[in-house]
């Protein structure tokens, strides 16, 4: 799996070919791929957001077991 940096790097590569496209077919597909890779890289970095947060609980219980103690 890709990262969400190398996803809107595919992004921003899509909207500079849109801008060199004359067809509006070509312009508006490269445009949706954009906002797919976009949309990609939203929901990686809210997946990742969400596994971390869902560790550091734990991963500090193990590390201070008798803090609260």
């Amino acid at each position: 799996m890709g990262t969400p940096a190398k996803y809107r790097e595919h992004a921003a590569d899509c909207l500079k070919l849109a801008l060199r496209m004359s067809a509006p077919e070509d312009k508006a597909r490269l445009l949706s791929a954009a906002e797919r890779w976009r949309s990609l890289a939203d929901r990686a970095e809210r997946r990742r957001a969400s596994e971390a947060g869902a560790l550091a609980p734990a991963w500090r219980f193990w590390i201070w077991p008798n803090r609260a103690a």
